[in-house]
């Protein structure tokens, strides 16, 4: 058994057409409010997430209230 690194090994993340098509679009949408590059910062921030951590994103439970998921 070989030390351990320090680094997990990124999970391999599949966006299907929907995805990129919508994220492409909210892009668009954020170059057009001035919210270009925050956006795009954000996009990069749950990709790398996704890659070490796969369940990031998931629901947790459901609330009291109906229809609402923390």
């Amino acid at each position: 058994m070989s030390p351990p690194t320090g680094h997990p090994d990124p999970y391999h993340v599949s966006y299907s057409g929907q995805v990129r098509t919508e994220l492409k679009e909210l892009l668009i949408r954020a170059v057009s409010a001035g919210l270009g590059q925050q956006t795009l910062e954000a996009v990069k921030t749950i990709d790398y997430r996704l890659h070490i951590y796969p369940q990031f994103g998931d629901p947790l439970r459901d609330l009291v209230t109906e229809g609402e998921t923390l």
